[in-house]
């Protein structure tokens, strides 16, 4: 009980910052930024999903390079790691981690003196491996990420954002020449500091 209750305030504390305009400096000051971002991925394979579980924890370090007021570029990466079973009656365990490294562009559209709306693109590199019954199973592939954050300023340098993404990707297997899907849709908090 007291775990949701200070998780709920910690959330009732950023939401009212998002909502707070008009303090610290223009957001659209800084040339390069730094963001750390909490995000939950919802795997978009459904086999995926009946075996590792509906919602993954998917940590991402993100950097934006600004081009003018309205444009910037940036770069990412993400990771995640879970583990589950395998279906019927054996069920071994089995272990996926998948790594997106991500790039494109992004467009900047003005809300207040201290927020941003951002409508990112780009292009974005899986890496995944796959380990059941004592062996491994790697691949790569390249696919697309379509992405909006919404970015609040807390002070002149600091801001806080909610961001939802949403990458594709599909790769065939080679132990069963299956198509797979890979990426999802990830939502989440961050936290970003412009230099």
């Amino acid at each position: 009980m007291k775990t949701k209750m200070k998780k709920f305030s910690i959330l009732s504390v950023l939401l009212m910052c998002f909502f707070v305009h008009g303090f610290g400096q223009d957001s659209r000051n800084y040339k390069f930024a730094l963001l750390l971002e909490m995000d939950h991925m919802m795997p978009g394979d459904g086999s995926y999903r009946e075996l590792y579980g509906v919602s993954s924890f998917l940590p991402t370090v993100r950097a934006e390079v600004k081009i003018n007021n309205k444009n910037y570029v940036w770069g990412s990466f993400s990771f995640l790691k879970e583990t589950g079973t395998t279906a019927g009656e054996l069920m071994e365990p089995i272990e996926s981690s998948q790594y997106f490294i991500g790039f494109g562009g992004a467009y900047r559209i003005k809300l207040s003196q201290a927020s941003n709306l951002d409508l990112r693109y780009g292009g974005v590199w899986i890496s995944y491996k796959e380990k059941a019954f004592q062996e491994e199973y790697p691949g790569d592939t390249f696919g697309l990420e379509l992405g909006i954050d919404y970015k609040a300023r807390l002070f002149s340098k600091v801001f806080i954002y909610i961001s939802a993404a949403y990458i594709y990707g599909t790769a065939k297997t080679e132990e069963t020449d299956q198509r797979i899907t890979l990426g999802g849709v990830k939502t989440g908090l961050g936290l970003g500091i412009g230099f």
